[in-house]
């Protein structure tokens, strides 16, 4: 976590070479953490199951040609047909910056 923890350790410095058409991301656990389900017609009795990080990589990878207008909107509608009925459980922030 960033910010004041019981048991702080270090953090690793990682430097990476991009270039120039390269697009980086920064987000935070609230898409993937999200309830819901793509099969609104079959949830489970919890009332939906996680996106996870995995899937949303994919779903990241995958707009990847978009330009970052439409990504964004792309997110917003996946994220809210994923979400469904189901309440907003966290906050959600991704950032895209196009090099």
């Amino acid at each position: 976590p960033i910010g004041k923890y019981l048991n702080a350790t270090p953090f690793t410095n990682h430097r990476i070479q991009v270039q120039k058409g390269d697009t980086l991301y920064v987000f935070s656990d609230g898409f993937a953490d999200q309830f819901g389900s793509f099969d609104h017609g079959k949830p489970d009795k919890k009332g939906g199951k996680k996106l996870k990080t995995a899937n949303f990589k994919k779903l990241v990878l995958n707009m990847q040609n978009l330009t970052l207008g439409e990504q964004k909107e792309h997110l917003h509608a996946s994220f809210e047909k994923w979400r469904g009925n189901i309440e907003q459980i966290d906050d959600v922030c991704i950032i895209g910056v196009k090099i």
